[in-house]
C-alpha cells in the first residue's frame, strides 16, 4: 500500500477508506455553497473516479502480483478522490473516467518510485494526493467544459494550471524544508530501524491493542508476550496456527496417493521460496509477529516486568523459537539494516534455533539488496550444506 510495509488493521482501514469517501461528497459537492447543477456534476464525477480507480489499480496490481489486496483497492479510491477534486465541478462524467485512469497508472507508479527510492513517505502523501492532485490540477486544462463550470479548456487553462502546480509543488518544498530543519534540532525526525519495530514503547513508554499485559487462566502470569501472555498460551496459539496450515495445505493439494506427499512438499517449498523472491517482505506475512522477540527477550532480561506480583511464576523460559527469529530478520531485512540482519542470524544459531529454509532467503535477499554478493555466495553455500547433510546445524563446520 504505497511504501506501508505492514499495517496495524485492514478492517479499519476499509472503514476509514469508506467515512472518506462518503465525506470527500461533502467536501466536492459542498464547495458550490448551494444545491446546483455544479454541485450534481462534482459530486458525480466524484462517485466515477473514486469507484474507476479502484477498479484500475486493483487490476494493475492483479497484474503484477497475480492477487490484489484489499489495501490497495483503498489506496485506488483514495488516488481517484484526490485527482478528481481539482476538476469536479468543471468537466463532465466521461471526463472523469478519464482522469481516474490516468491517475490510477501515474498514482501507482509514482508510488512504486518513492519505495524504489526508499522515500519516508508513509501513506502516500506524494504519491497519491501530490502526483493525483497535480495532474487533475493540469488535466483540466485539457478537459474543462464551459457548460458544466464556466470555463471552457484552451493552451492558456493549461499554462496557467501548469503554473500553479509548479508553484505549489515548489512553496510547499521550500516550507516543508525549513519546518523540518527547524523540527529537527528540537527532536528526532526519523526513528532508528531498532525504534520502528516497536514505536510506541520507544517513543511514548506504552502499547496500543492491549498488547501490554495478558494473563495466563493456566499459570495465572502476566506477561508482556502475545499471544495469551505466558509459554502455556504461547504454544496454544503456535499449536493452532500449526494446525490452520496444516489444514491449508491439505485442502489446497490435489488427490494422489500418500507416496507423493514428499514431493509435494518440496514443490510447496520450492513455491514459496520462488514466491518470496519475486516481492518485498512483508512482515504481516509472519502473523503479526514484529514485536514478539523483543518482549521475549524483555521478559527473559527482566521477569520482573512481565509479572504482575511476587507470586506469578517467572517467564525466563521462555525463549525465541523459529517463527520468532524470522519475524525479527524480516523486520530488519524490510527496514534495510543488513548488519542486524546478520547479527540476529548468527545469533539464531548460537542459541540452537535451526534456520529454515525461509530464514536462509531471508539474509540471501537482505545480502542482495545490500550488495554484499559475498556474503550471498556464502550463505547460500552454508545453506546447501545444512539441507544436504541433513542434520542439526554445526556453527564450526567449514563452509
Amino acid at each position: 500500500m504505497c511504501g506501508v510495509s505492514f499495517r496495524f488493521s485492514l478492517p479499519l482501514v476499509a472503514l476509514g477508506t469508506g467515512l472518506l469517501w462518503f465525506g470527500w461528497f461533502g467536501f466536492n459537492g459542498g464547495s458550490a455553497l448551494a444545491s446546483t447543477g455544479g454541485a450534481a456534476f462534482a459530486a458525480v464525477n466524484s462517485a466515477l473516479a473514486a469507484s474507476t480507480a479502484l477498479t484500475v489499480w486493483t487490476g494493475i496490481e492483479w497484474f503484477k502480483h497475480g492477487k490484489p489486496t484489499l489495501a490497495g483497492l483503498c489506496i485506488g479510491v483514495v488516488t481517484g478522490l484526490a485527482t478528481i477534486t481539482p476538476c469536479a465541478g468543471f468537466i463532465r462524467p466521461w471526463a472523469a473516467f478519464v482522469v481516474s485512469i490516468l491517475s490510477a497508472f501515474a498514482c501507482y507508479f509514482a508510488c512504486e518510485f518513492s519505495k524504489k527510492m526508499k522515500w519516508d513517505d508513509t501513506l502516500g502523501v506524494w504519491g497519491v494526493h501530490g502526483v493525483g492532485g497535480g495532474l487533475g490540477s493540469i488535466l483540466l486544462g485539457f478537459l474543462a467544459d464551459k457548460d458544466v463550470g464556466g470555463v471552457a479548456a484552451s493552451n492558456e487553462l493549461v499554462g496557467k494550471q501548469l503554473v500553479a502546480v509548479l508553484s505549489a509543488a515548489l512553496y510547499s518544498y521550500v516550507v516543508t524544508y525549513v519546518l523540518f530543519y527547524a523540527m529537527s534540532k528540537c527532536m528526532v525526525l526519523k526513528p532508528t530501524p531498532e525504534e520502528i519495530l516497536d514505536l510506541d514503547m520507544a517513543f511514548h513508554g506504552e502499547r496500543s491493542y492491549g498488547k501490554d499485559t495478558t494473563t495466563c487462566r493456566e499459570c495465572r502470569a502476566g506477561t508482556v508476550i502475545m499471544p495469551n501472555g505466558c509459554k502455556h498460551g504461547y504454544d496454544e496459539w503456535m499449536r493452532r496456527e500449526k494446525k490452520e496450515r496444516d489444514e491449508d495445505e491439505e485442502s489446497e493439494g490435489s488427490e494422489g496417493s500418500e507416496g507423493s506427499e514428499g514431493s509435494k512438499d518440496s514443490e510447496n517449498r520450492s513455491e514459496t521460496s520462488s514466491e518470496m523472491r519475486s516481492r518485498p517482505y512483508d512482515i504481516g506475512d509472519l502473523l503479526d509477529g514484529e514485536l514478539v522477540f523483543e518482549d521475549v527477550e524483555m521478559a527473559n532480561m527482566n521477569p520482573s516486568v512481565a509479572q504482575p506480583d511476587e507470586s506469578t511464576p517467572p517467564v525466563a523460559c521462555i525463549k525465541p523459537n523459529e517463527f520468532t527469529y524470522n519475524s525479527v530478520l524480516v523486520a530488519y531485512a524490510n527496514a534495510g539494516n543488513v548488519a542486524m540482519v546478520e547479527e540476529i542470524f548468527q545469533e539464531m544459531k548460537r542459541e540452537g534455533v535451526k534456520p529454515n529454509d525461509y530464514t536462509y532467503n531471508v539474509v540471501i535477499k537482505a545480502h542482495e539488496n545490500g550488495g554484499n554478493v559475498e556474503m550471498v555466495v556464502r550463505t547460500f553455500n552454508e545453506m546447501k550444506h545444512a539441507n544436504i547433510m541433513d542434520q542439526e546445524y554445526n556453527q564450526d563446520a567449514p563452509y
